[in-house]
């Protein structure tokens, strides 16, 4: 289970033209196994296996989080890898009252890292010590951080475990087939991408999601909404 949200459709198709414009690349399909539209959102935290009952209870704890949230505005920008094995576009955010993004030497973390970090300590015992009385994210003067491109976590995930680390929020667009295979085609579709920047959004719902692999089409995952837990406002 996991907590995402999902970009609207003109936002989708902006990134599809993008990526169709794409250069023409040689044995790029046995390589990279590319996310099918249909499936692309950007994850804001897992929550693993769990069963019904502990379901409600993070539907429950997600959704008075949502409804005490400001949407924040967001867009697709940039793209990055993970690990030599995960292509993602970026996210870009901005608080709803659109004040500027922080400059370089600026700590001021962005809305959608505040609320990736707040959907993982609204359901964590640790999470909630950890932030005690903390405000929704965005309910501050928080400020946009565009995404980086240069930024090289280690895994595909916002890691529950590592909470010294802020997420890196992304959307991910292909993975190789297997280690080591397609790392420089990942890094040639990166480098593409670098600049690339679609429309803004204004986010609308947090969706909590199911997820069965190998169930979808080809061998891939099929995403199951569980809750659509509207934003405030």
């Amino acid at each position: 289970m996991f907590a995402s949200l999902v970009p609207p459709r003109p936002a989708l198709d902006d990134l599809e033209t993008a990526l169709a414009e794409l250069p023409a690349a040689e044995e790029e399909t046995p390589a990279l196994r590319w996310v099918p539209a249909h499936q692309r959102h950007i994850t804001l935290a897992f929550h693993g296996d769990v069963p019904d009952q502990e379901a409600e209870r993070i539907r429950a704890e997600l959704a008075r989080l949502a409804s005490a949230t400001p949407p924040p505005i967001l867009r697709l920008a940039g793209a990055g890898m993970f690990s030599d094995r995960v292509l993602w576009a970026g996210v870009q955010a901005r608080d709803p009252g659109g004040t500027s993004s922080p400059g370089p030497t600026e700590t001021t973390r962005d809305p959608l890292v505040e609320l990736m970090i707040a959907c993982r300590d609204a359901v964590s015992e640790d999470g909630r010590r950890r932030r005690p009385g903390a405000e929704a994210p965005g309910s501050a003067d928080a400020a946009a951080s565009p995404a980086s491109t240069t930024s090289v976590p280690t895994q595909d995930a916002w890691d529950s475990d590592s909470p010294a680390e802020d997420p890196v929020p992304h959307l991910t667009l292909a993975r190789s087939s297997r280690r080591g295979v397609g790392v420089e085609q990942l890094r040639r579709r990166a480098a593409e991408l670098a600049d690339y920047a679609g429309p803004e959004w204004r986010a609308g719902a947090l969706l909590l999601m199911r997820s069965q692999l190998g169930a979808g089409p080809r061998g891939t995952a099929h995403h199951t909404v569980v809750a659509e837990l509207p934003l405030a406002g």
